[in-house]
């Protein structure tokens, strides 16, 4: 993965006019830590696709569903056939609610409807449009993990209102990339329900984006899998 455009600023000490040519230039100073709020725009930032359509398919089991999804400055649309199906997420609303058209009018999606899996699968209303990226409550961990050889910064995201089956998200970004690696979803009791995990890239228009996902569901009782669905995403024609 390339680096992505970053909002961590390193500024440098400039030696006084005048001093003496033997004395020592004073020292850098060290490069300052992100924010939880700087860690998600990182993320925002890599997953611009600059008003590319991209194609996909949801599989679980012997199920597969194609898609298409488009990103722009403003919305995440997610599309699907047969029927005819569209799930909205308008940025400007700070992921306050999802809207979705079925062969008429876009209407608001029930927020009861934001734990239902979609098409069958185990991807959710709130998985496919990651909507607790606008969460607005964000905690940085002091810790640095590994997701598949790559450093990341972790950042627990908190649920403003019981909407859905998540009352926090954690996320794992890639520290060089901003790329969303990894997410845990967590009831609000504290139990693990899901783990979406970044297993692939690809490059569009010189930025990395997500290309395939594993998507495993558990048991928050028994910890037990009781669902999984590959989420896959092909390059622009």
């Amino acid at each position: 993965m390339k680096l992505a455009p970053t909002l961590l600023a390193c500024a440098a000490l400039l030696a006084p006019l005048f001093a003496c040519a033997a004395e020592p230039a004073p020292p850098a100073e060290a490069p300052s830590e992100p924010t939880a709020e700087q860690i998600v725009q990182l993320v925002h930032l890599s997953r611009a696709l600059k008003k590319h359509q991209l194609r996909g398919t949801l599989t679980k089991d012997d199920l597969e569903v194609p898609f298409s999804v488009r990103m722009e400055a403003d919305l995440i649309r997610f599309s699907f056939d047969q029927p005819k199906q569209i799930i909205n997420l308008d940025i400007k609303q700070k992921g306050a609610e999802l809207t979705e058209a079925i062969g008429g009018a876009n209407k608001p999606v029930a927020p009861k409807r934001y734990r239902e899996g979609i098409r069958g699968t185990d991807l959710t209303y709130d998985d496919i449009s990651f909507r607790y990226l606008y969460w607005p409550k964000k905690v940085k961990q002091p810790l640095e993990e590994t997701v598949k050889t790559r450093k990341c910064y972790v950042v627990d995201l908190y649920a403003p209102q019981p909407i859905g089956e998540y009352g926090v998200v954690r996320i794992h970004v890639d520290k060089e990339s901003g790329g969303l690696m990894r997410m845990q979803g967590f009831d609000w009791q504290g139990q693990l329900l899901k783990v979406c995990s970044v297993t692939s890239g690809m490059k569009v228009d010189g930025a990395t984006v997500l290309k395939s996902m594993d998507v495993i569901r558990y048991d928050p009782a028994t910890k037990k899998v009781t669902g999984e669905t590959t989420f896959e995403l092909k390059k622009p024609d």
